[in-house]
């Protein structure tokens, strides 16, 4: 026990490992690099449980600045004769419990009437080793070591947590290490750069607790802490084969407080969640690859409750404020070059789940009482740009963007009960952009954009919900921008065989579906308070991504068939469905509830090719908007005392036609796609009933049709331009019931 006694200025260091020895005969190999040692309990280290006692109030320090940092990892040896292969970089060490480590029993800390601070600790999983370079004829470089995890910034404990009269919890951090790069290989004999090493994991910026039970009694201020993953190593360079691919970036799972395997949750008076984070590593870049392909770049990290993380069984929370909170998924790695074999693909951006609090606990129960969530966001990462590459090779593909869910709350729950009057306002998922496509001699395909999944709410799936009183107000979910696809080739590389004939497209939109509240399974009741405050959607968006430029078909040198091309489609709109509330497979259930002013905008289509000989290429449809208010697919949805009320679906605009080349004609403008009704969708086979309830005002517009693109002209004779795109349609500005319209080929 420790009482009236403040901990601050520790610091626990794990060593580094030692690097690995060089290979000077042949046939042997760089000696790896040893791990670095790992860091528990800058501050104090316990395996029997800890109590904690402030008495000192405002003349305490607390428990402040301590630290706790994993040892760097070893550099793995060279390789420098013909035969071998340089060493592994070694493994960074581990780092948790910044201040405080408790490995045995429960841990009780209280600060006191005055409120101690428990502030500015940090946990650092240190960088992994480098490979080892090869530098003889048929050697192969290193593996880059993996980064060291980060746990609990401040507090990591393995059993119960509670934590009474804190004034602040702010400004600790747990970062996790980045991969070492791996070695280049400067050989001659077709031989591999090395692969680089994954970033460390980074849980619980503040506290991090496992197989317990968290109890927080305030009132409390979390505030400005930070669960950063680590990011992916690089790819090592190759002379003369394949570059090394780039590794993943870390995730991130809890910016202030991290609960695995946990039994329950409890905030027993009000909190305050701010300003914290949740941050995914990049990903690593690839290697240069020599006569060979391009290295691959690495996966962004994942992020996951930007203030907190739990999967308690219970989790119960007494009027919390969640504000400007975040959960980010890092950008993917882009691809190395290939000079003679195919160019590397570009790595996918990371998800981002839960921008204020994520809730996992399939089986569980999550109860809010009275909260707030505003101007929480969940971003997804961009997807890595695919390199160039020309004859004989083909170029990479751009990594995907990454998806965006929740970007208030993200609960996947058995039961979720919000009461007196939880509001949501002004939060925000946004899925990330896709990666370009690589340019060469045959095209790359452009990443798609990231989906965007409930902007104030996403529930993945629940035996029940029900919401009583409350307002969702101005939060959006907004699908990323496809990638463009870039294939231009060298005009003395077009021949009938190897000109680009619209093999691969700009990249789609991302999707966004339920601007203020996404449900997927299960039953979802919104009704009145006991106060009866009415239930309030309004201002809330979604937004499809626009589609990716198609690619170009590259200019030829003759007017002959020999060098045709064509430019390629633009990529299509991303769909907008449900801008106050979308539902898949779920019963809903509305009792005087307002739907006011909400809207779907479908993405505008990419535009289509440039310089194609046999013409420039057809603009991307438009999104399909799919009702501005509510969208019903495949449950019961029933609607008592209601107003669905101004509410718009605007579908996006076709893309324009792509430029011909001298010797051909314009490319068409794509269609705009349809839009359906402006208040109310109810999809599939579904059981609609409307009782006393108001639908007016809403509107559904079509998109309009892209211009066709300019034709190219040869001496005196001019080329067609492209038609233009026809206009989309709008069905049912107020109300439509319909079955799921089929995705069209060229986006499943």
């Amino acid at each position: 026990m420790l009482d009236g006694s403040g901990v601050t200025s520790n610091i626990a260091s794990g060593g580094q490992g030692g690097n690995g020895g060089s290979m000077l005969s042949s046939n042997g190999l760089g000696g790896s690099g040893g791990s670095g040692g790992d860091a528990e309990g800058g501050g104090i280290w316990s395996s029997a449980g800890l109590t904690f006692t402030d008495t000192l109030g405002a003349d305490s320090t607390g428990l402040t600045d301590n630290g706790a940092y994993g040892g760097q990892g070893g550099v793995g040896g060279k390789a420098t004769d013909t035969s071998g292969a340089g060493g592994d970089g070694g493994e960074g060490g581990d780092a948790a419990g910044g201040a405080v480590y408790v490995s045995g029993g429960n841990a009780d800390f209280d600060g006191g009437a005055d409120g101690a601070s428990l502030s500015n600790n940090i946990a650092f999983g240190r960088d992994g080793g480098k490979g080892g370079s090869a530098t003889g004829g048929a050697s192969t470089g290193g593996e880059g070591g993996p980064g060291g995890s980060a746990e609990g910034g401040a507090v990591w404990v393995a059993g119960n947590l509670d934590l009474a009269n804190f004034g602040a919890l702010s400004f600790n951090g747990a970062f996790g290490g980045d991969g070492g790069d791996g070695g280049a290989n400067t050989g001659t004999s077709a031989r591999d750069g090395g692969n680089g090493g994954n970033g460390g994991f980074a849980e619980g910026g503040a506290l991090w607790v496992l197989g317990g039970s968290i109890g927080l009694t305030g009132p409390l201020t979390v505030e400005s802490n930070q669960a950063s993953g680590g990011n992916g190593g690089y790819g090592g360079d190759a002379s003369d084969s394949d570059g090394g691919d780039g590794r993943a970036g870390g995730r991130a799972r809890g910016g202030a407080i991290y609960q695995g395997v946990g039994t329950t949750f409890a905030l027993n008076a009000s909190g305050t969640f701010t300003g914290n984070s949740a941050l995914g590593g990049f990903g690593g870049g690839g290697g240069t690859g020599g006569s060979n392909s391009g290295g691959d770049g690495g996966t962004g990290g994942a992020a996951l409750g930007g203030a907190i993380y739990t999967d308690a069984g219970v989790a119960t929370l007494a009027s919390p404020s969640f504000g400007s909170n975040a959960a980010i998924g890092r950008d993917g790695g882009n691809a190395g070059t290939g000079a003679g074999g195919q160019g590397g693909d570009g790595g996918d951006g990371g998800d981002a789940s839960g921008g204020g609090l994520l809730v996992d606990s399939p089986a569980g129960m999550l109860t809010i009482t009275g909260g707030n969530f505003t101007n929480n966001r969940a971003n997804g990462g961009g997807g890595g740009g695919a390199t160039s590459n020309f004859h004989p090779g083909e170029a990479g593909d751009g990594g995907r963007g990454g998806d965006a869910s929740g970007g208030g709350l993200w609960a996947y729950a058995g039961t979720v009960t919000l009461t007196d009057a939880t509001d949501f306002m002004g939060n925000t998922a946004l899925g990330g952009n896709g990666g370009d496509g690589g340019s060469g001699n045959s095209g790359g395909h452009s990443g798609r954009g990231g989906d965007a999944y409930g902007g104030g709410v996403f529930m993945p799936g629940t035996t029940g919900a029900l919401f009583y009183g409350g307002t969702f107000s101005s939060n959006a979910a907004s699908g990323g921008s496809g990638g463009d696809a870039r294939t231009v080739v060298n005009q003395s590389e077009i021949s009938t065989t190897t000109g680009f004939f619209g093999s691969s497209f700009g990249g789609r939109g991302g999707f966004g579906a339920g601007g203020g509240l996404y449900l997927y399974a299960g039953s979802l009741e919104l009704r009145p308070d006991a106060g009866m405050t009415p239930q309030v959607f309004m201002t809330n968006a979604v937004y499809g991504g626009s589609g990716g430029k198609g690619p170009s078909g590259g200019a030829a040198t003759t007017s002959t068939t020999s060098g045709s091309s064509v430019g390629g489609f633009g990529g299509l709109g991303g769909f907008a469905i449900g801008g106050g509330l979308y539902t898949e497979d779920a019963d809903l259930t509305l009792d005087t509830v307002t739907v006011d002013d909400n809207r779907a905008e479908g993405g505008q289509g990419g535009q289509g090719g440039d310089y194609g000989t046999f013409g420039g290429g057809r603009g991307g449809f438009g999104g399909v908007a799919a009702a501005g208010g509510i969208v019903q697919e495949d449950g019961n949805l029933t609607i008592t005392g209601s107003q669905i009320v101004n509410n718009s679906a605007i579908s996006g605009d076709g893309g324009a036609g792509g430029r011909g080349d001298t010797n051909g004609p314009g490319g068409e403008g794509g269609s705009g796609f349809y839009a359906y009704s402006g208040g109310l969708l109810a999809l599939g086979p579904s059981t609609l009933t409307i009782t006393n309830s108001n639908v007016s005002s809403n509107s559904a517009r079509g998109g309009a049709g892209g211009a066709g693109g300019q034709g190219g002209s040869t001496g005196s004779t001019n080329l067609s331009g492209g038609s233009g795109g026809d206009g989309g349609a709008a069905l049912g500005g107020g109300l439509a019931i319909a079955s799921p319209p089929r995705a069209p080929w060229w986006i499943r």
